[in-house]
């Protein structure tokens, strides 16, 4: 875009942000031209030393800032993030407590990561920028007096003015790109964020999207001036400050976020205005992609596994709006165990795991009953007599190895629900003539199963050593595992069905086998407390 085409336009907007963008172009031709003039003066030779002097402080300034970059991680201490609260509290008195608050809740290593992007983008290249104009002015001093004492003042002839004239223009440049380096820096990264966001984005978006970008940042991004600056240095100045060594690993802060960026974007705005207690399918999408994206980034990574360790405390601390009590907390201690042992190698099937297990959440409303404050217990009685979505849920939890614990809490609130819960005319907490069950090990009660069906009749020298084993087994499983006590005459009539259809079955069950057994055997026992006739069938297709 020419010059002119670009006044027209900022013109025909009319908006503040275009009346910047005009002031931008206005004060970089200003410049240029000033140094132009300067240059024009002071002659070739001259100018020559100004720019000597400036490519120095180009390369002083960056090689700190490249440092600085590189010492951002494992920079930060206690001291650190006291000296920044107090320094915010004496611009706003009384947010220090709230900060320490919010910061003591936050993983030492995921503060460094979330300042190490910022730092990166653009504190840094700020620093740069002040940091060159302060060794330009030192080293002109110093040149002045060069300049001075070897008579370099003024141009002598014609050649050496258009020479001063033509280098002149270069300091300028060279000024404006190293001045204007932050704003370049996060600028290219917007425009190149939303190109390939329109790539992927439906058009409804698309829409949404591009109004945003013409209302903030087309002025600026299309801008010749800004344009320009980009196309001589900004770009590679930009990378190089934001390349930094982590665990000897490089890594480029700009290029890890453009990686996602495109996909934040267009799924950010596909969340906009979500319920996050009870996502559609589409949100659902949206969330999921995010997510995805942030795991498989190196740098974000990190970033997401340090702030999986700080949820118990961001939780614990109240800054998370969402009372999960009671009966629950058992399940949601158990989960907060399972993010804080969360690592970079566990990252991606873990983020399968959350959001499955979040997703489930949303699609049976559970999340949703828990933030209105209904009754958790009859909510989790009607869903495994209806929808069975606490199915789905264990059998997203029982694919990950990791989330045992998750699974037994979550087994506990269900079988509570189920044998003295609303249905039977109790309730979790053992009132109204219900008795809250034992905490009951998930692995054991699903061994014991496994030990009954896979007792081989033919494994046995006579049918009385059989029917013993078998008898005992179902006891111990029931009877101690469970604490369910079973008269004797109960586990002959089990060991009679066992014999009947399982005397012969061999292989264990499988994860969801054992899931869709345990609801089965919820199902037929709610069946039965409400008075319902059992169907022999519904005993004989318990196990596949």
């Amino acid at each position: 875009m020419t010059i002119f085409e670009y006044v027209s336009k900022m013109q025909e907007l009319g908006t503040p942000v275009a009346l910047v963008g005009l002031g931008i172009l206005a004060v970089f031709l200003v410049f240029i031209i000033f140094k132009m003039l300067g240059g024009l003066f002071k002659g070739t030779w001259n100018k020559l030393l100004s720019v000597g002097v400036s490519l120095v402080a180009v390369a002083i300034s960056f090689g700190v800032g490249s440092w600085l970059s590189n010492h951002i991680i494992g920079a930060l201490d206690v001291k650190t993030f006291e000296a920044i609260i107090n320094m915010a509290d004496s611009y706003l008195p009384g947010i220090g407590d709230a900060l320490r608050n919010a910061i003591s809740s936050f993983d030492g290593e995921l503060l460094e990561y979330l300042l190490l992007i910022p730092a990166t983008l653009f504190i840094v290249p700020a620093l740069t920028s002040a940091l060159f104009v302060i060794i330009n002015l030192i080293l002109k001093f110093v040149l002045s007096i060069i300049t001075f004492i070897l008579r370099l003042n003024k141009a002598r002839n014609m050649t050496q003015r258009l020479g001063g004239a033509i280098l002149g223009a270069v300091e300028g440049v060279i000024w404006v790109t190293m001045v204007v380096l932050p704003i370049c820096a996060i600028l290219s990264l917007v425009d190149q964020g939303y190109q390939k966001a329109m790539d992927t984005a439906e058009p409804e978006t698309k829409a949404e999207l591009a109004q945003v970008y013409d209302d903030y940042f087309y002025p600026f991004v299309e801008n010749p001036a800004i344009s320009f600056i980009s196309s001589v240095g900004t770009e590679p100045l930009a990378n190089g400050l934001a390349t930094v060594n982590i665990e000897n690993e490089k890594a480029n802060i700009r290029k890890e976020v453009l990686s996602v960026a495109d996909i934040i974007i267009v799924d950010a705005t596909n969340l906009k205005g979500a319920d996050f207690t009870a996502l559609n399918e589409e949100q659902q999408e949206a969330f999921g992609s995010i997510l995805n994206a942030l795991g498989e980034s190196p740098i974000m990574s990190r970033v997401l596994v340090n702030a999986l360790h700080s949820l118990p405390s961001i939780y614990n601390n109240g800054l998370i709006p969402i009372e999960l009590g009671g009966e629950f907390s058992d399940v949601l201690d158990d989960f907060m165990a399972f993010l804080e042992s969360t690592s970079r190698e566990t990252i991606n099937g873990d983020l399968n795991t959350i959001k499955d297990f979040y997703f489930g959440f949303c699609d049976s409303g559970l999340l949703a009953a828990i933030s209105e404050g209904q009754d958790i217990m009859q909510f989790v009685n009607d869903d495994y007599r209806g929808d069975k979505h606490i199915l789905g849920m264990l059998n997203t939890l029982s694919g990950n190895p990791r989330t045992q614990g998750i699974v037994d809490g979550l087994y506990n609130f269900v079988l509570n629900a189920a044998f003295s819960g609303a249905s039977s005319g109790g309730d979790a907490n053992g009132e109204n003539g219900s008795e809250v069950l034992e905490n009951i090990d998930v692995q054991e009660v699903k061994t014991g199963l496994n030990n009954i069906i896979t007792i081989n009749q033919n494994d046995f020298a006579t049918e009385e050593e059989y029917r013993e084993e078998l008898t005992n087994t179902i006891e111990t499983t029931i009877n101690d595992t469970i604490g369910v006590e079973l008269e004797p005459e109960v586990v002959d009539e089990i060991a009679d069905f066992v014999d009947e259809n399982y005397a012969e079955r061999v292989e264990e069950l499988t994860d969801e086998e054992f899931n869709e057994l345990m609801f089965e055997v919820i199902d037929i026992y709610q069946s039965y407390i409400n008075g319902e006739e059992i169907n022999p069938d519904d005993l004989e297709n318990l196990l596949p």
